[in-house]
């Protein structure tokens, strides 16, 4: 059912640019990419005890483009998020897995952007399989540049 609406998502969508990859880069805004629960743990771990946001997101998923074209990089919103370490999680695939982490991460719906001040905590969290710490700020939809930033500030 769910591979069902991708795919009809997919081609009811006129074509877009490809969304830039986030993963090997090394510049002070880059995102680490993570597809499964272990490429989550392994950037959180590297986040150490920093301020973390997770941009759970899927390549059919027409408000998580949006996002990550208008919001994510507006200059204002970058220099905000300078500061935390920056997981992008694709579900795209929808395999159990990823439908497992998106339970784990209490992102039942996309687009979603949660940050949390302690990763450390997070990652504790998710690898002992208990309670989340409670997220400094979630977004639950598309927002814009001022959006984003208003909740961010509201921390």
């Amino acid at each position: 059912m769910r591979a069902a609406l991708a795919l009809s998502l997919l081609l009811a969508c006129a074509p877009t640019e490809p969304v830039p990859s986030r993963g090997a880069a090394v510049e002070a805004d880059a995102w680490h990419s993570a597809h499964d629960r272990a490429g989550l743990l392994a950037a959180l771990q590297q986040a150490g005890h920093g301020a973390v946001v997770i941009d759970v997101r899927a390549a059919w998923c027409v408000p998580c483009l949006d996002l990550e074209r208008t919001t994510l990089t507006d200059p204002r919103v970058r220099a905000a998020l300078r500061d935390h370490v920056r997981v992008q999680v694709d579900v795209t695939d929808g395999t159990a897995e990823q439908d497992a982490l998106q339970t784990a991460l209490q992102t039942p719906t996309l687009p979603r952007l949660r940050a949390w001040s302690d990763a450390d905590a997070l990652r504790r969290a998710l690898h002992g399989g208990t309670a989340l710490p409670p997220p400094a700020w979630d977004v639950t939809t598309y927002v814009d540049a001022n959006e984003l930033l208003a909740r961010i500030a509201a921390r």
